[in-house]
């Protein structure tokens, strides 16, 4: 970029700020849907737009007059010079009838000088060299995938299209009676309740430390992957080698601590062998970078979509994820929520960020320990980004041995995990949707409860 002028077409931005100076509403709605003040290379151009958009996003008039008027109050008119320019631009442009096509060439100038921006940045880095290659890497992915989301104009689309698409799932159902339409699991009285882990799905698991998160979400991925399901799983809290670590504990039922012990693992040792050749091939991913950006993430989703079609994201978890948004901590968290809800749009497959939930509920007692919505720590946005919100609970951590239902009495906790389904879209949620869990923590594993209810109501 040095000693040359970015690429810009100043014949087109003055031709699309003519063109909406005629005050075609049609012809502005195409204008402000396409491209933003920021596309523009001059500033006068910029600025005009500005008024632009800000007047018939208020619903008023846009017209010689009225932009004139409204950069005079803002002290800009001499700034983009004066009455004279904004006649000049209209008499430019006889009509609005090409605007769409004008708007084009602008955004796509646009897009190249922000990839030249880009590519300015990262040849800089390049140069420095003080940074890991793959730091560099992951870096130029992100930021040109950034461009791409930043730049993408979805279509609007009849509803006919929906409908068609929500009667062919209809007749699915029809079809295969009884049958999970989701990614099935090895809790199959959860995918009951929640059809599987449907496509496009923003699935929360939220918990307390101690609770489980971690190990029912390994759980999840390698059940996910005997079943031929490929996915990754982003884990930004523990390595790849303590995620199988933890996975060979429970496939060779010994205890995580009896694997650093000599005797015991010349003793077991067929079994841990056995435990290896189970995991070793299956299709799950482990990218354990530590402090990654959600950002990076993202581009790595997109990337291995392409590669493996992975068909599920397992993030651990949302907390200590970074972003490059600025802003304070509320600010970052309600990007980082957005962005999972967007890969599982764009990437239609299911996407399972875990959160750990404020103090408020161990301020509770007993059973009312029970998290809630309130416990989400931060921000409304994770309730909100969120399809499906699961919570974590032990009533046994807490000392709580037994609790009162209304069907089956006092039931024990002894290995208990409940998984509430607190939030679900297209299904039952709330306080009583339980489904019942057995939990071994030496060996983390986490399997379906043998003659247990599936689902209490709480006194």
């Amino acid at each position: 970029m040095i000693n040359k002028i970015p690429p810009n077409n100043p014949d087109a931005e003055m031709a699309v700020l003519g063109g909406c100076l005629h005050g075609d509403k049609v012809a502005l709605s195409q204008a402000v849907e396409i491209l933003s003040p920021t596309d523009f290379y001059k500033e006068a151009h910029k600025i005009i737009y500005e008024a632009i958009c800000y007047l018939f996003g208020n619903a008023q008039i846009v017209d010689i007059i009225t932009v004139a008027d409204y950069l005079t109050k803002q002290s800009k008119l001499d700034q983009v010079g004066g009455c004279y320019y904004i006649t000049e631009l209209i008499n430019r442009v006889p009509s609005a009838a090409n605007i769409q096509y004008h708007c084009k060439i602008v955004k796509d100038c646009s897009i190249v000088r922000q990839l030249a921006v880009s590519a300015e940045l990262l040849r800089d880095k390049c140069l420095e060299n003080a940074e890991p290659a793959a730091d560099i890497v992951a870096d130029a992915e992100s930021q040109i995938l950034n461009i791409a989301i930043k730049n993408e104009s979805g279509k609007p689309e009849f509803v006919r299209d929906a409908v068609i698409q929500c009667g062919d799932n209809i007749q699915w159902y029809a079809d295969n009676p009884g049958k999970i339409k989701g990614l099935t699991t090895t809790y199959w009285t959860l995918d009951t309740e929640l059809n599987g882990l449907e496509c496009e799905r923003n699935i929360v698991i939220g918990a307390r430390p101690g609770m489980g998160k971690s190990a029912f979400a390994l759980s999840l991925a390698v059940g996910l992957a005997k079943r031929g399901h490929c996915g990754v799983f982003f884990s930004a809290e523990m390595s790849k080698t303590q995620l199988m670590n933890r996975a060979i504990s429970c496939a060779s039922k010994i205890p995580i601590k009896d694997l650093r012990k000599s005797h015991i693992i010349l003793q077991r040792q067929k079994d841990i062998i056995m435990a290896q050749n189970e995991l070793h091939n299956l299709p799950l991913i482990i990218d354990d970078k530590a402090a990654p950006l959600i950002e990076d993430i993202y581009a790595k989703a997109v990337r291995l979509k392409i590669q493996h079609d992975i068909q599920y994201i397992i993030i651990d978890h949302m907390h200590i994820i970074a972003t490059r948004q600025k802003g304070d901590k509320r600010e970052k968290l309600i990007a980082i929520s957005g962005m999972c809800k967007r890969m599982a749009r764009d990437l239609n497959i299911p996407v399972i960020p875990l959160v750990q939930l404020n103090r408020q509920c161990e301020a509770r007692t007993g059973m009312d320990k029970m998290p809630r919505m309130a416990d989400i720590r931060e921000d409304g946005s994770i309730e909100q980004d969120a399809d499906i919100i699961l919570f974590l609970f032990r009533p046994e951590y807490y000392g709580i041995e037994s609790y009162p239902t209304e069907k089956d009495g006092n039931v024990p906790t002894q290995n208990l995990l409940m998984v509430n389904i607190a939030k679900n879209r297209d299904g039952e949620a709330g306080a009583h949707m339980n489904v019942n869990l057995h939990f071994d923590p030496a060996i983390m594993e986490i399997r379906e409860f043998d003659n247990r209810p599936t689902r209490e109501d709480l006194f």
